[in-house]
């Protein structure tokens, strides 16, 4: 989608992905509007973990199929971008790889992206 920054997916049948997404608003805004979605979707729904701070919120959660296969999703949100990182609820090994992933996630708002105008 035009919201997805870059999208990582695993080579072969394990199905992990790790995207970067648009959201647009604050950072508790989008997390709660994700959380409230994903509970309305996913009957499943159970928060593992959440801890917020004054910029980001970071939450792993997990919730079924509807074939009965377990998802771990791996969510920091800061504000207008998300990181989302998934795995199958058997894949316990790839937390570690994603606690790398959320934890090197930088954001830099100066010079990225300048425009002059003449």
């Amino acid at each position: 989608t035009t919201d997805h920054l870059a999208v990582f997916l695993d080579n072969t049948e394990v199905s992990a992905s790790i995207t970067v997404s648009r959201h647009g608003v604050a950072a508790a805004e989008a997390a709660g509007a994700a959380a409230a979605d994903h509970r309305s979707r996913f009957p499943s729904y159970c928060m593992d973990h959440e801890s917020v701070s004054p910029n980001a919120v970071y939450r792993r959660f997990r919730w079924r199929r509807d074939d009965g296969a377990g998802i771990v999703q791996h969510q920091l949100f800061v504000d207008g971008l998300v990181v989302t990182c998934s795995r199958n609820e058997d894949q316990v090994g790839l937390d570690r790889l994603f606690g790398q992933v959320i934890q090197s996630f930088r954001i830099r708002t100066e010079g990225i992206l300048q425009i002059e105008e003449s």
